[in-house]
């Protein structure tokens, strides 16, 4: 605790100034070297078991397991090490384990005169944690709960705390972290109980691609301890291909500019990394920390913009601008841009537009009052991949048709002691009429009966049904010069003779 607090000033990500006034300083020293490496600014972006020492929150993203081991070689011979473990399922949510162990070097032992007495003391704290995170939508929320165990030339310390935390995921890759860690106290070895170093934690940060398969994350954070003054941490990591490169840079005013910048370097091949963060602390050398994670299969996938997002876009729209269309839709949190693709004639098939996806959910397309087209988007992942493709959108002379759905809710109606078929009127505008459809077999081989229909019913013809027959319909939409275009078939309906 003493030799500590007289290191603990000139911390990565730390307050400084008035420490001491706090139980168990080492709390706030990062420890694992990736988050590190950007000044410790992770609040919004922290991923899978990161989230024990920065967001519960993130350990929503786990969807399978995830270990990290962390050692930090301190000022003064100080060392910490970190372990964490971590294991989710989508929909469940994840949970996650950690162990943070600080050891000091042996410290002479002396007198009230300052003789040395022959012997030695060390200092030794741990703490052990367990988390679980949860998301729903574009919200996540985590808690952690923590023991705490202090050690010093015979005298010890012990308690309990915890951490909350909330997530939420804005489109484009934009992400807004907010933590309130170490909620709790010690018991002390005399009468008055230490407070552990509470700390209000908020970030903002983003994540997405760039050209020549480059990916840039960026996260920006406020800390506020309960004994020290405001602290401003700010990091960035650029990857590509295998290789991760960090930097990061810190403001405080208790600090007396005494360290403010951090560099870190990764190196990811499949689901094993190994990553290195530097500090130079000012009158105390130089802080080194080693990580090795094992992040089994998409561990990270909800964090980082999984590389193939399984949503797809909606709502797609267009709107006239002068001789031009804008062509909008829904934005999704997780994706990382969007490829649009393009169907330029009614046989012809979609071909994807461009080389890299959009940035925004709109695009605009040229000379609209000259198209025939078919439309559709799908969210690209952080690595460019393709998700599921939208609905398609149908433009002809610069206005949209929707997709044309299939009629549905087909049954049997009464009418006037007669038995008809009903349904719900197909959605996608135009003029669209029903065809219905007969087999003797469930399921296939389905023939037109009679001609096309403008209403939503038609008359059974009961001498035409001498056994089970199967009726489907299909809604057609007419558009002038142009074939049929016909939606999916409606429920199968039974008729049995009467």
């Amino acid at each position: 605790m003493t030799l500590l607090a007289l290191v603990l000033p000139a911390a990565t990500g730390l307050h400084a100034g008035t420490t001491g006034t706090s139980g168990a300083p080492f709390l706030q020293i990062p420890v694992m070297a990736r988050p590190a490496g950007m000044a410790g600014a992770d609040t919004a972006l922290a991923s899978g078991v990161e989230g024990m020492d920065y967001n519960p929150a993130a350990l929503s993203d786990l969807v399978n397991w995830d270990l990290s081991a962390d050692y930090l070689s301190y000022a003064l011979g100080i060392s910490l090490d970190e372990l964490a473990v971590g294991w989710g399922r989508q929909g469940y949510g994840g949970g996650a384990l950690s162990l943070v162990s600080l050891s000091t070097p042996d410290v002479a032992q002396t007198d009230a005169f300052g003789n040395q007495t022959g012997s030695t003391f060390k200092e030794q704290d741990l703490a052990v944690a367990g988390g679980y995170g949860y998301a729903l939508g574009p919200w996540s929320a985590g808690l952690a709960v923590r023991s705490v165990s202090l050690s010093l030339a015979g005298y010890t310390e012990s308690g309990a705390e915890g951490d909350l935390g909330l997530g939420y995921a804005f489109p484009l890759g934009w992400r807004l972290g907010l933590a309130l860690q170490h909620l709790g106290s010690l018991g002390a070895a005399s009468s008055v109980a230490d407070a552990t170093p509470m700390t209000l934690r908020g970030g903002l940060g983003w994540k997405g691609s760039l050209p020549h398969g480059f990916a840039l994350a960026l996260d920006a954070d406020v800390a506020q301890p309960n004994d020290s003054s405001l602290e401003i941490l700010g990091g960035g990591e650029l990857n590509w291909s295998l290789v991760y490169l960090r930097v990061g840079g810190e403001w405080s005013q208790d600090w007396d500019s005494r360290q403010t910048s951090t560099l870190g370097a990764g190196f990811r091949l499949g689901d094993v990394g190994v990553d290195y963060a530097f500090a130079e602390i000012t009158g105390l050398g130089a802080t080194q920390r080693f990580g090795v994670s094992w992040r089994m299969g998409a561990a990270h996938a909800a964090a980082s913009a999984a590389a193939e997002p399984e949503a797809a876009p909606g709502h797609l729209a267009v709107r006239r601008d002068g001789d031009d269309l804008v062509l909008s839709w829904d934005p999704l949190p997780a994706a990382q841009g969007y490829w649009v693709f393009l169907r330029r004639s009614r046989a012809g098939a979609l071909e994807r537009v461009g080389k890299e996806p959009i940035q925004v959910n709109h695009v605009r397309l040229k000379r609209a009052a000259l198209l025939d087209i078919g439309l559709a988007v799908a969210a690209a992942g952080a690595d460019g991949a393709q998700g599921s493709l939208s609905a398609e959108l149908h433009v002809r002379a610069g206005q949209a048709l929707e997709p044309l759905t299939a009629p549905s809710n087909l049954r049997l109606a009464d009418v006037d002691g007669k038995r008809k078929l009903a349904w719900d009127p197909a959605k996608g505008g135009g003029t669209v009429r029903y065809q219905v459809l007969v087999s003797q077999s469930q399921g296939s081989g389905y023939a037109a009966v009679g001609r096309p229909l403008a209403g939503t019913q038609a008359t059974i013809g009961e001498a035409s049904v001498k056994k089970t027959v199967y009726v489907v319909v299909q809604a057609l939409r007419s558009e002038s010069g142009a074939p049929d275009e016909r939606s999916a078939y409606s429920n199968e309906l039974a008729v049995e003779p009467r």
